[in-house]
């Protein structure tokens, strides 16, 4: 199972750098997904890949 839990957490790291790259990351919001845009609103961006980051880590350390 540690295997599993390795490999989410480094295709949600993969998916980190393209966003990091692309300037924009999807979230989930309600019922559905939202965009967040890096130049429209930097905190809120910051702020989901932090959040991805650290289940990234998580997902690799502890599990």
């Amino acid at each position: 199972m540690s295997v599993l839990f390795d490999l989410l957490g480094g295709l949600l790291a993969l998916y980190l750098a393209y966003a990091l790259a692309r300037g924009e990351v999807v979230v989930k919001s309600g019922p559905g997904a939202r965009r967040i845009e890096r130049h429209r609103s930097p905190r809120d961006y910051w702020a989901a890949m932090a959040v991805y980051a650290v289940l990234a880590i998580a997902l690799v350390v502890v599990f």
